[in-house]
């Protein structure tokens, strides 16, 4: 069997780009033959399998079109399963892991009031890419090929069947896995150090749309002793300001890029994620696998995976007092073993693979 994988961009790091890379790890350790299609390789180093660049132009509309154009007429040619993370047609599995882009337009802009929500709409309306991603979208779905749908939560199957309930009979929920060797109870033990504050953890790349502002005025409603540590490599200028203006400046410390994320997890008494939308948060797993109590929201997916007061508590509306409720009520469960509660990323490939393997039966 040969598992042609199509991403626009084939990196170790990022979300769909991360699962990618360790699907085709997987794929190549149980000796499958696997083949990378991708608009641009960021890898570096030699790796044991094909990697070919199709190519992408220069903007956000340029890039999404010329990949699913190029991209649907490989697949088209290709022998073996086409499995995209991409919106193409011709795949025979799609994981859509941004879900549909209607509710990632809607979702995305709950958090922005006044002149920004203003600045933000209008510039979504301007940007074609808003248009043509719900025309690739639509296509992909509706490709004759299309055997399976990966959907990473249940309310991204719910999101998928209400715009195209024509697929909903090709909808398997499979939530993501974790790398369990590097994030596991042991290994928080032995990285974490003693402190005499509360340590609150966010790690985003995008704070605004992971709800910092908000979490920083919910850090003002709580106690002194929480003091919130900020792992991403975005600006925090305004960030600091704000919590300047909240007087919780001196309780906020921004990491900057963090590579270490074992230790992170490992030195924080909860974690909390205020999101706006995610597929399935695979930070609020990672914590979880880690042993440390979760607040989340409801738009993380990975809400999914949180039992309230045993492993977390999960908020309804991403605003400071529900998020400060949540993280004081979390911050009183002791840090312990949860790793039950989340698969490993060979559990969840191997559930990818059976339907690699349903394709060509």
């Amino acid at each position: 069997m040969i598992v042609n994988i199509f991403i626009k961009y084939y990196a170790q790091y990022g979300g769909a780009e991360r699962i990618a890379f360790r699907f085709a790890e997987y794929l190549t350790k149980n000796n499958i033959e696997v083949r990378i299609y991708c608009g641009k390789n960021k890898i570096e180093s030699d790796l044991p399998y094909p990697v070919t660049e199709l190519g992408l132009g220069s903007s956000r509309y340029a890039k999404a079109k010329d990949f699913a154009e190029k991209g649907a007429r490989l697949a088209s040619t290709l022998e073996g399963v086409i499995f995209s993370f991409e919106r193409i047609e011709n795949a025979h599995i799609f994981r859509p892991g941004g879900g549909v882009h209607r509710f990632f337009t809607q979702y995305t802009m709950l958090g922005l009031y006044g002149w920004e929500r203003f600045r933000k709409t209008i510039k979504r309306k301007l940007d074609r890419v808003n248009k043509l991603n719900p025309i690739l979208e639509k296509k992909a779905f509706n490709s004759p090929s299309l055997k399976f749908i990966i959907a990473n939560s249940n309310r991204m199957k719910r999101e998928i069947v209400e715009d195209y309930p024509e697929v909903t009979d090709l909808v398997h929920v499979i939530h993501n896995g974790v790398n369990k060797t590097m994030f596991n109870p042991a290994r928080r033990d032995e990285l974490r150090e003693s402190s005499d504050v509360i340590r609150v953890g966010l790690a985003t790349s995008n704070f605004q749309r992971k709800g910092l502002p908000q979490l920083i005025k919910a850090l003002s409603l709580l106690p002194e002793k929480y003091h919130l540590y900020v792992a991403g490599g975005r600006n925090p200028e305004n960030y600091q300001k704000l919590a300047e203006e909240m007087n919780v400046g001196k309780r906020i410390t921004f990491l900057g890029k963090v590579t270490e994320m074992d230790k992170f997890y490992a030195n924080l008494d909860v974690f909390c994620l205020p999101t706006f939308f995610d597929g399935f948060a695979n930070v609020v797993s990672e914590a979880i696998a880690s042993g440390i109590p979760v607040a989340c929201s409801i738009y993380s997916g990975s809400d999914e995976i949180i039992e309230e007061g045993v492993n977390g508590y999960v908020f309804k509306e991403v605003e400071p007092l529900q998020i400060s409720e949540a993280i004081a009520a979390a911050s009183k469960i002791s840090i312990q073993d949860f790793s039950h509660y989340v698969s490993t990323d060979e559990e969840v490939f191997r559930k990818y693979l059976d339907l690699c393997e349903k394709v060509i039966l």
